[in-house]
């Protein structure tokens, strides 16, 4: 099972995600709502390799997500 660490990362990779869309959808004109989507899927790519980086077992694998 996975650890807290590991569940939060990917719980906050899906939760930056699904509100970088929104925000982008409802008006993917305005250049705010350009810049909110870029930082929140920045965000949510972070997080992703961080819950890898975290559910790894050996440091080899470890270092290479955290780059």
């Amino acid at each position: 099972m996975p650890s807290l660490y590991v569940i939060t990362a990917w719980l906050t990779t899906l939760t930056a995600s699904l509100v970088g869309i929104l925000v982008f959808i409802k008006n993917p004109r305005v250049n705010v709502n350009r810049r909110w989507l870029f930082l929140s899927l920045s965000i949510a790519i972070w997080s992703f390799f961080l819950g890898f980086m975290f559910n790894s077992k050996d440091a080899k694998p470890s270092l290479a997500y955290s780059q």
